[in-house]
């Protein structure tokens, strides 16, 4: 029997990877699958997608960048990525902490070594050779013997050591870059043999700036959006008796600019006020693992919240469940629109064509990087010219939208089928599949 690793130490990897056809028929194939999670995480995992012919092993996750070398390095690819995201990043950083050492003397020196083939392949080079856990996986790979590694997050440090452990030990790599804006977001600091990733758009991204050679990079599509593309199994009736809204009323599935994007986060507090007085019934569905400053008690019984993510307590770290994600399919095939910031939702959202307004104004004036910097971001600007979603960049003009919006929900359906045909790669179902077989052709299997 042959045996393949497969990790999971972001939160989204059990819903994108794990509960979609790609690990099942890997098991399908008698192909044992030994998954490599947060030794924190492991009972969840043995719980969630623990069975026959599969294996958890829970591993001292993120310790990789304590040590001298793994910090560094893993603050190197941020600014070496050469991006217009990784050059807002490191001017915000700089306009709103003052560090001008920091930005002078490591962010752009940075940055000018990315930007060159000789800078990436020496960062890459001493990356793998000053490594302080080199060999930490080795223990594992001679128990099991695995005949594939799978990195499901190209960018994390702990796939990051287990595709370099992989590397020195001569076993065969896979990577999945994870979503959209990672290849302008860091520096791929290992290439493993293959990479799947979403779409030709990220394909060109790791040849161009990455380089990746082109045979090795397959378009796979997006795994978990097999489930959606099989709609609903609630019916809009059970649905609005769930969240105990009336169905007659309008519902705008609302999407957090969240803490994290922000320098102050001002704006969700204010954008609810505003949504809370039209007559509708708001549904705030809030990331797993994302901070929103807000208070609930103070917005009226037409807002209504939805938690999503199991929180690992006292670790900061939580997952994404299959159990949350078919919620959030029921969210989006039952809402009448969405609104939010700029991120992932808006691919989701444009999948159920579902209309988006994307909020982009404050209740007081800010500078560009006290803003959201990410619409200026490389992964939106498609989003953007798509013409699949509208920018709200005051009150009124939100009101206006929802409201166009309500009036004629097929407004802008070309633009949302766009960014469906430009992000999603496929459409038929099938993407967890091709997935699968890359990693049964990988062993050497046919599937």
């Amino acid at each position: 029997m042959k045996t393949v690793f497969i990790t999971s130490f972001h939160i989204l990897i059990g819903r994108n990877i794990l509960a979609t056809d790609a690990l099942r028929a890997v098991l399908a194939r008698g192909i044992r699958v030994v998954l490599i999670v947060p030794d924190y995480k492991k009972e969840y995992f043995v719980r969630q997608f623990g069975g026959p012919g599969v294996v958890v092993e829970g591993i001292a996750a993120y310790s990789f960048s304590r040590a001298p070398a793994g910090f560094f390095f893993k603050r190197l690819a941020r600014p070496m990525a050469g991006s217009r995201t990784s050059l807002l990043k490191a001017r915000q950083k700089l306009f709103i902490e003052k560090r001008i050492f920091y930005y002078a003397f490591f962010l752009l020196p940075a940055r000018l070594l990315g930007a060159t083939r000789l800078g990436a392949r020496l960062a890459r080079f001493l990356d793998f050779h000053l490594a302080s856990k080199k060999y930490f996986f080795r223990p594992l790979f001679e128990r099991y013997r695995p005949a594939l590694v799978v990195a499901t997050e190209v960018n994390d440090e702990n796939d990051v050591a287990l595709l370099q452990d992989a590397k020195r030990c001569g076993i065969p790599t896979l990577g999945l870059v994870r979503s959209w804006d990672g290849p302008t977001n860091f520096l791929m600091r290992c290439v493993p043999d293959r990479v799947a990733v979403w779409n030709t758009m990220l394909k060109s991204i790791l040849v161009t700036r990455h380089l990746v050679p082109a045979e090795a990079v397959h378009v796979i599509g997006i795994p978990h959006y097999d489930r959606y593309a099989r709609g609903p199994m609630m019916s809009r009736e059970a649905f609005f008796a769930q969240i105990g809204a009336d169905p007659a009323k309008r519902l705008i599935l609302y999407g957090p600019v969240t803490d994290f994007r922000l320098p102050e986060n001002d704006v969700d507090t204010h954008v609810l006020r505003i949504l809370s007085r039209l007559d509708a019934t708001i549904l705030v569905r809030l990331p797993p693992a994302a901070v929103v400053t807000m208070d609930r008690s103070a917005f009226p019984p037409n807002v209504r919240f939805q938690d999503s993510g199991l929180l690992f307590k006292n670790r900061g770290d939580s997952e994404l469940t299959p159990e949350d994600d078919e919620r959030l399919l029921n969210d989006l095939a039952w809402c009448d629109l969405m609104v939010s910031g700029p991120g992932t939702i808006n691919i989701d959202a444009a999948f159920l064509d579902k209309p988006n307004v994307l909020i982009n104004f404050f209740p007081g004036k800010k500078t560009f990087y006290e803003g959201i910097v990410e619409y200026g971001f490389d992964h939106i600007q498609p989003i953007l010219q798509s013409k699949g979603v509208r920018v709200a960049k005051s009150e009124q003009e939100l009101v206006m939208l929802v409201e166009q919006y309500f009036r004629d929900p097929g407004l802008d359906r070309e633009g949302r089928a766009r960014i469906v045909r430009e992000q999603c790669g496929f459409v038929d179902g099938m993407s967890g599949r091709r997935l699968a077989a890359l990693i049964v052709g990988a062993v050497g299997e046919t599937i």
